[in-house]
């Protein structure tokens, strides 16, 4: 059963097609040839556009062949298939500057790409990986990155794009190393959708300088705080359904500090409105890079009646500080009054064990005090012959 966030990979597939006829022309992208492909059934061929959606194909020799009968090849549509492994050069050996500018390998059950798999690769502009089951190796730290040839990649789809057992952990590694590891410096967007992500390095966008459209929705993200200044082109952010309940000063310093920002998504996400919110309530109300601003709801609140309103129409006045913190405060003062108590029954178990020893000092006290004084005699006069 497909979700409700699932594409339809038809319907996707048409759409690309149809702006990639727009991009080189009609003629070109709808005048079908005959598929000079093996077991081509379901392909739709041009000299620069191949569509083979759900065409079956589990070989991967298939890529060679396409890129032997089509030279000139700007745009390859391989979704829907079983391919499991994209092996080193997957185009051919001593492949070198080829004309694909788009590759849609989306739902194909890719579990591996090795890492001269994209070799030759160089003019291509889009890489869509959507809807695979990538498995993370566990020294994929010791890996180049997959995406190392692709110099000039404009746009990078990775949604959902990892096996269901891999962990969250393991998934953020390799997101992190292929990055890391790679020469992206001309992508513009990156979307990272429905990967379980739990948090994001702080300088994990510091090899993208040109990313412009950063899309992580659908992801286990509790607080977002990167680099600033690895993110300073950023016209577009999508954090929504993430686990958002609270967003501090850190956060709203870092978006409105970014000039080109004109999006920001935070939608679907558990917002809890209470005292701590206040601030980016009142912040909310008068922003302008919320887009989704009207559809943020309190999720839990205290206090309870404001659950399900928007937060722009809550009143910052009307938040309450939350049990948490209540509790916090309380056991505090809870500690330090035992404490208190501990020390005076100390106090009062010393005292009593060394009361004879106190009372007998004391009642010795005059004593010693008349001991340090001496009675004065009056000199005896010597009688002196004149």
């Amino acid at each position: 059963m497909v979700g409700r966030c699932q594409p339809n990979t038809a319907a996707v597939a048409l759409a690309l097609w149809a702006t990639i006829a727009a991009l080189v022309g009609p003629s070109k992208a709808i005048a079908d040839i005959e598929c000079n492909l093996p077991v081509a059934n379901g392909c739709h061929c041009s000299a620069v556009i191949i569509n083979c959606t759900n065409t079956a194909y589990t070989d991967v020799g298939i890529f060679e062949r396409i890129h032997q009968s089509y030279p000139s090849l700007n745009t390859l549509l391989m979704v829907g298939n079983r391919f499991k492994l994209l092996r080193g050069y997957l185009f051919g050996y001593r492949t070198a500057d080829l004309p694909l500018a788009q590759l849609d390998l989306r739902n194909n059950s890719i579990w591996t790409i090795e890492t001269n798999a994209l070799m030759g690769l160089e003019n291509l502009e889009t890489l869509i990986l959507n809807d695979n089951a990538l498995r993370v190796v566990a020294d994929v730290e010791k890996m180049q990155s997959v995406f190392w040839p692709l110099s000039n990649l404009r746009i990078l789809q990775l949604n959902r794009a990892f096996d269901q057992r891999s962990s969250s952990k393991e998934r953020l590694r390799w997101v992190t190393v292929m990055l890391n590891h790679s020469a992206l410096a001309n992508l513009e967007y990156l979307h990272l959708e429905g990967n379980q992500l739990p948090y994001l390095p702080a300088d994990i966008f510091c090899p993208l300088p040109s990313l412009q459209f950063l899309y992580l929705g659908n992801n286990s993200l509790s607080y977002f705080l990167p680099n600033a200044a690895c993110i300073r082109n950023l016209r577009q952010l999508n954090l929504s359904a993430n686990r958002f309940a609270r967003i501090g000063s850190p956060f709203v310093q870092l978006v409105t500090g970014l000039p080109n920002l004109q999006a920001l998504y935070l939608g679907q996400n558990p917002w809890h409105c209470s005292c701590e919110l206040a601030n980016f309530v009142a912040w909310l109300k008068s922003s302008a890079q919320v887009a989704d601003r009207n559809g943020l709801l309190c999720r839990t609140a205290i206090p309870g009646q404001l659950i399900g309103r928007s937060l722009v129409n809550v009143d910052e006045k009307d938040l309450r500080c939350s049990e948490g913190h209540v509790g916090h405060a309380y056991g505090i003062y809870v500690v330090c009054s035992l404490a208190l108590i501990g020390l005076l029954l100390l106090l009062a178990c010393v005292f009593f064990a060394n009361r004879y020893l106190i009372f007998k000092g004391a009642s010795r006290m005059p004593s010693l005090r008349m001991s340090d004084y001496q009675p004065l005699k009056e000199p005896t006069a010597e009688p002196v012959m004149v």
